[in-house]
């Protein structure tokens, strides 16, 4: 069997928000499970889970939009994007949320906007 090398281009997740902001054709997609994205994600980010990417992404994701996937863990941001562009999608890893300073929405937002007041 021959193994070809999937070569995954990285974009520092900040800057990668800005450009998402300005151009309608990319989409910034979250790799974690759906219960994590709920708890807290970047503002108009979507999710589809790393373990869904082989069985369902021909099907159910835009052939002709670009994706810049983060996720909790860096190495599942890696992983997705990486199954993405084997899957003939336009995909650049952004890496770790941890370390996003935009807009967020989720349900441990909300928390924190409470404890403050």
């Amino acid at each position: 069997m021959l193994f070809r090398r999937t070569n995954v281009e990285k974009k520092e997740i900040n800057h990668a928000y800005e450009e998402f902001e300005e151009d309608y054709d990319i989409i910034f997609l979250c790799a974690d499970e759906q219960r994590q994205f709920d708890d807290n994600h970047p503002v108009d980010a979507q999710c589809f889970p790393l373990r869904s990417i082989d069985k369902y992404a021909k099907t159910q994701l835009d052939p002709d939009a670009t994706y810049y996937v983060y996720a909790l863990n860096e190495g599942t941001a890696y992983e997705a994007t990486k199954k993405l562009l084997r899957h003939g999608f336009k995909a650049y890893d952004v890496g770790s949320n941890v370390n996003f300073k935009g807009p967020e929405e989720g349900l441990e937002v909300k928390k924190k906007r409470r404890r403050r007041r």
